[in-house]
């Protein structure tokens, strides 16, 4: 695979935060990472990591004290517009409707009223919110404001999707059913993932790659690559022995590490 086929390159990567009164905090050292075109792959590792951080480089929020990020061999401000970033929360507007939160990133582009109105009935209905255009944020579930955030994220048709624990909040039951929705949706798009998640089990179910970072400072300590193929059926895969020498295999990386440390399990 050439450096053209990638869309991430993550390359030697640290990062220092400045904190008044006290030592700077070392939240990543020297981290390399490649993404391939169209690869979902998971970070994990213990909180505080520095995945988020990680995360946030890739998007342009931040920059690292050290190393480089590059987009497709390009700096990231220069692929800014290729990418769609779903938080933790929804961060839906209150004072906009379903559909109108939708087209938000449509109108930074420069769509036209009729171009993204109709896009976004379409993605609305992809994720079963048909009939909740004109509904404000207050007005769904947790489940339903998660949905809307899929579908405003997948507006643009980035070519990068990164992902902040989309579905934590979630109880497990919606949590499996928008984790399948979503894996539909990207499947029809051939995007790049990179997700940050807490969850073994929900990297393993999604993702071509699971990283697995160190205790602060992150370091990439495992590369775990999984081999099941798709499209997953998501509700049996998690009982096959695949599926558990891959937790095993994951949870030990995790563990091995804490020992290395000195921290008890």
């Amino acid at each position: 695979m050439t450096r053209k086929d990638y869309s991430i390159h993550i390359s030697n990567v640290s990062q220092h935060f400045a904190l008044k009164g006290q030592p700077p905090v070392h939240a990543l050292s020297n981290v390399n990472i490649a993404i391939a075109d169209g690869e979902f792959v998971s970070l994990v590792g213990p909180s505080g990591c520095g995945k988020t951080s990680l995360l946030n480089m890739v998007a342009g929020l931040s920059e690292p004290t050290a190393g480089t990020v590059r987009l497709w061999n390009k700096k990231v401000e220069e692929a800014r517009r290729l990418i769609g970033y779903m938080f933790v929360q929804d961060g839906l507007l209150p004072w906009r409707t379903t559909l109108h939160n939708v087209t938000v990133g449509l109108e930074l582009q420069g769509a036209t009223k009729a171009d993204r109105l109709a896009k976004a009935r379409q993605l609305l209905a992809s994720v079963g919110l048909a009939g909740f255009e004109n509904a404000y944020k207050w007005q769904l579930s947790a489940g339903m404001r998660q949905r809307a955030a899929i579908a405003r994220t997948l507006a643009t048709d980035p070519k990068l999707i990164l992902l902040d624990e989309p579905f934590s909040a979630l109880d497990p039951q919606t949590r499996v059913m928008l984790q399948l929705q979503f894996l539909n949706l990207w499947e029809r798009r051939g995007a790049s993932v990179l997700m940050v998640t807490h969850d073994i089990d929900e990297a393993i179910l999604l993702s071509d790659r699971v990283i697995v970072l160190s205790e602060r400072p992150g370091q990439v300590v495992a590369d775990i690559s999984i081999e099941f193929e798709r499209p997953r059926d998501l509700k049996t895969l998690r009982y096959t022995p695949e599926f558990s020498r891959y937790a095993f295999t994951i949870a030990k990386h995790m563990h091995t590490n804490d020992e290395s440390r000195g921290v008890e399990s």
